[in-house]
Order: structure tokens, then C-alpha cells, then sequence
């Protein structure tokens, strides 16, 4: 279940769904021979979900522990509901669902998976920063409003005017033009267009001059270079940040391996010990600090002086915790 080729199948599977179902859309699901190969694929998921489970026996329960695993199983129970109700336009919407089986691509490529998980971490950070971005925009929508309005009202009549206007300027798109309207005033560029409708929200031409321009400027600046960026990089920084934890937690896996061949240990000793580590480790980062230890020293009787300088032993990067590896060693 959980080999190269079984994955390389059944990612190819997922993505002819994926094409199957647009076709199908396309066609407006008149093709009786595209609704039997969904059919036929539909069943081919329900087994591989089936394999999945029964491959971690006897624990059952840690299939859905996982919250991908979840979501497959989810997506896969609703995407049943169009195959028994054939006809029905509510549980027809249903069949959209089928497409999303792509994203399961995130769960087996790294790269893919790692962007998810970027996003993921990086969501209260992202939080205050879109709450930062909403008062910078609601701060010059407001200005724009009390400063542009009357001059131009179609960009500036009111705050929601404002809103859209400031993201189109925040993208860049026609910024130059919206920047010349008020800066020479709308009787003298911007609306001339010979369309009554749009040419009458000029209502009190007024041209602000390097003002306007200070005002776009500082937007430009702050709202497009700053703020935007600024969200990027935090994205990029968690996706670094990941990377890095998923090398060294391959490393510590390496050298847990190398001492589970020296010590012949098996599998089950490996994953008792696990079960301890992660029992003692309180700030759930993976490591064991010396008074997370201390419980577990004191029951084999360890004396204070001789916890320090055994856990000094084992950190051998002199962290001031150890690892998983460290802790077998220790052990």
C-alpha cells in the first residue's frame, strides 16, 4: 500500500479522474462510457482507502489520526452520493468533489506538501499581517474618499469605491491613470471618454498635484513593497524553516536506524521507546530538555551530579536537549 509504484498508480488514477470529470462537465455528463469509468475509479478508491486501513492492523484508529487520511475518506464517502442518485441536480453538485482528489497530490509530493504545511504554520503570522494590510487600506480609503471624491467620485464616491480602487492600484494595474486623475483633475484627463454615464461622476474638478502624487507614492511604497512582501516572506521563511526540520528529523531517523542495528533491536523495542519519548517530551518539539529527563533518571536511581554529566554525554551537540537518537543512546 504504501509503495513507490502502488503511490505512482494511484496518483495517476487521481489525476485521470480529475480530466475524466471535466470531460464529463464539458459534455454535460451525456457520454454513458465516461460516468461507467467514473464509477469504475470511484470503487478503485473505496478499495485503495479499504487496504490502507487494514494495512495498520491491529491499531485501526491511526489511519484517521491523520488529517489527510481523513479528508480522503471524507471526499471519497460524498463522491459516492452522485452514483446512487443519478438524475438529482442537488447530489449532482456533489460530483465537483471528485476533482479535489488532486489534492492528494500534496500528501505524497515533498515539495507540494511542504507549501501546505508553510501556509499552514505561518497562519498567525499571515493573520496579523492581512489585519495590518485591511487598517493601512481602510486608513487611505478614507483619506482617498475625504480628498478625491468630489473630483473623482468614480474611483473615490465612497469607502467601498475606495476599497476596490486602492486594490487595483495595489496591483499595479492602470495605477498611473487613477495617479493623474487627481493629480491634474478629472476635466483634464481620464474623463473625456465620450461616455455620458462615466464622464458625469466628474463633479467638481480639482486637481491636487504632488499631494496626489505624495499620496499614491506613499501607497505604492508602504501597501505594495512592504506589506505584500513582507507576506511572501513569510511564507518563503516557514517553507526554509520546514525544510530544515524535515532534514534534520531524517537525520535522527538515520542514526536512530544505525543504533537499532548495533544494539539488534526490533522494530517494536524502537517504537516503545518512541511512545516514552514523546510521553516525556512537554513542549512537543521533539527534543528532551534535562528536567524533562529528570522524572525517568529518578527512577533508576540517578543521582543529581550524575544526570548532568550523563545528559552532557549524550548531547553531543551541546543543545541543551537531545533528540530521539540521542535518547536511544542514552538508553
Amino acid at each position: 500500500v504504501h509503495g513507490t509504484l502502488y503511490n505512482f498508480l494511484l496518483l495517476s488514477l487521481v489525476c485521470v479522474a480529475a480530466f475524466l470529470e471535466i470531460w464529463t462537465v464539458q459534455t454535460n455528463g451525456d457520454v454513458a462510457a465516461l460516468e461507467v469509468l467514473q464509477i469504475i475509479l470511484q470503487i478503485i478508491f473505496s478499495i485503495d482507502i479499504l487496504f490502507r486501513i487494514l494495512s495498520k492492523y491491529p491499531d485501526y484508529n491511526t489511519y484517521l489520526q491523520n488529517n489527510w487520511n481523513l479528508f480522503d475518506c471524507t471526499l471519497v464517502f460524498f463522491t459516492w452520493f452522485p452514483v446512487f442518485t443519478l438524475g438529482s441536480k442537488v447530489f449532482g453538485l456533489l460530483r465537483v468533489l471528485r476533482i479535489l482528489r488532486v489534492l492528494r497530490l500534496l500528501n505524497d509530493i515533498a515539495d507540494l506538501n511542504i507549501i501546505l504545511q508553510a501556509i499552514g504554520s505561518s497562519a498567525s503570522a499571515l493573520f496579523y499581517v492581512t489585519a495590518i494590510m485591511l487598517l493601512f487600506f481602510y486608513i487611505f480609503a478614507v483619506a482617498g474618499v475625504f480628498l478625491f471624491a468630489g473630483n473623482d467620485n468614480f474611483h473615490f464616491g465612497s469607502l467601498g469605491r475606495a476599497f476596490i480602487c486602492l486594490y487595483q492600484v495595489s496591483t499595479l494595474d492602470g495605477w498611473g491613470d487613477v495617479a493623474r486623475i487627481n493629480m491634474y483633475g478629472c476635466d483634464y484627463y481620464g474623463y473625456d471618454t465620450g461616455n455620458v454615464e462615466y464622464d458625469s461622476y466628474c463633479e467638481n474638478p480639482h486637481g491636487l498635484g504632488y499631494f496626489a502624487a505624495f499620496y499614491f507614492g506613499i501607497f505604492i511604497v508602504f501597501g505594495v513593497y512592504v506589506l505584500i512582501s513582507l507576506f511572501v516572506g513569510i511564507i518563503i521563511a516557514s517553507m526554509e524553516l520546514l525544510r530544515e526540520s524535515i532534514k534534520e528529523e531524517d537525520e535522527v531517523w538515520e542514526k536512530v536506524k544505525e543504533n537499532q542495528e548495533e544494539y539488534h533491536w526490533k522494530d517494536s523495542m524502537v517504537e516503545n521507546l518512541l511512545e516514552i519519548f514523546n510521553s516525556m517530551d512537554i513542549e512537543q518539539n521533539g527534543k528532551l530538555t534535562l528536567n524533562e529527563l529528570k522524572p525517568i533518571l529518578k527512577i533508576v536511581h540517578v543521582t543529581e551530579t550524575d544526570q548532568f554529566s550523563l545528559f552532557m554525554k549524550v548531547d553531543k551537540d551541546s543543545s541543551g536537549q537531545i533528540d530521539f537518537a540521542e535518547f536511544i543512546e542514552l538508553v
